[in-house]
């Protein structure tokens, strides 16, 4: 039969009640929905259901790429995710968060997944959340505590196909954070080689370079604290805000030199930007280390 509302038997809508709505996270529920992604109880229900809580799918791979972005420029989405469709070993998963691109972008981004999507956890982000929150909740995506979480930015991409191989080589030798040599075409003789030694001392010693990963569990470790000033999270530099106290604390943290691991470009910041995160990495690197940790 066909409705006023559609004749596509495909369409469905749920209706929140004014007592769920209170109660609910229609952010997250509307996200879930619009990707054909409900609880079984939910089904053939008029009403939104909440019997428990609505989820977003968790990672159970022990490797899982964390692709963060907002507003992406479509061609270097794609190069990201075609550096990951051509590893040599595809056992792995991904998180994408999509930080509250314009909805034109953000609708495509399943489309853009294509092979991918089955092990893609789609975050699409109404309210932009800001880097910190993002980085929280993939921690919290992953189901368990030794699977290494690799930070591979939208803009980026992976510069060989055996990047996942290298990755779970040094995990399987027991590291529990890793940088891996990047390249930047903008300053293309330049080496970024990582000293985990007292790295505040030594302007965060390139701990803060890409390619970065680490372990749920050594991320979880650090406490939350850490990743605030006055109270706030702390608004940029979050390479930089997140590699430095996992640094001072990892059992074994290494960085893999024998190529190119990844290709780093970003968009040229302000003059502004680039004195407020100054600013800030001084204030980094000038906090004592550990200053909230409770091991």
């Amino acid at each position: 039969m066909e409705t006023l509302r559609g004749g596509d038997d495909r369409s469905f809508y749920v209706h929140p009640s004014n007592k769920t709505k209170q109660a609910s996270n229609l952010e997250v529920e509307r996200d879930l929905i619009a990707q054909g992604l409900y609880p079984s109880y939910q089904a053939e229900q008029w009403d939104l259901s909440q019997e428990s809580p609505w989820q977003y799918p968790k990672r159970p791979e022990k490797l899982v790429f964390l692709l963060k972005g907002r507003d992406t420029p479509l061609a270097k989405l794609i190069r990201c995710l075609e550096s990951l469709r051509q590893q040599q070993d595809q056992d792995f998963g991904i998180i994408l968060i999509d930080d509250a691109s314009v909805p034109g972008h953000s609708w495509l981004l399943n489309h853009y997944l294509k092979s991918l999507k089955p092990r893609t956890t789609l975050v699409r982000r109404r309210v932009r959340q800001g880097y910190i929150p993002n980085f929280l909740l993939a921690s919290d995506l992953c189901i368990y505590p030794d699977t290494l979480i690799a930070v591979l930015d939208q803009d980026d991409a992976l510069m060989n196909r055996h990047v996942v191989s290298a990755l779970k080589q040094a995990r399987s030798d027991g590291a529990d954070l890793i940088n891996g040599l990047m390249y930047r075409p903008n300053k293309p003789m330049h080496l970024y080689y990582a000293d985990y030694v007292n790295p505040r001392s030594k302007g965060g010693g390139n701990t803060w370079t890409h390619l970065r990963a680490y372990t749920k569990e050594l991320f979880d470790r650090v406490p939350t604290d850490e990743y605030r000033i006055d109270g706030e999270w702390i608004s940029d530099v979050s390479d930089y805000a997140t590699m430095l106290p996992m640094a001072e604390i990892a059992r074994k943290p290494i960085q893999l030199t024998d190529r190119y691991f990844l290709w780093h470009e970003r968009e040229t910041y302000s003059a502004d930007r680039k004195q407020a995160q100054g600013q800030l990495i001084q204030y980094l690197l000038n906090r004592h280390p550990g200053h909230s940790r409770a091991d």
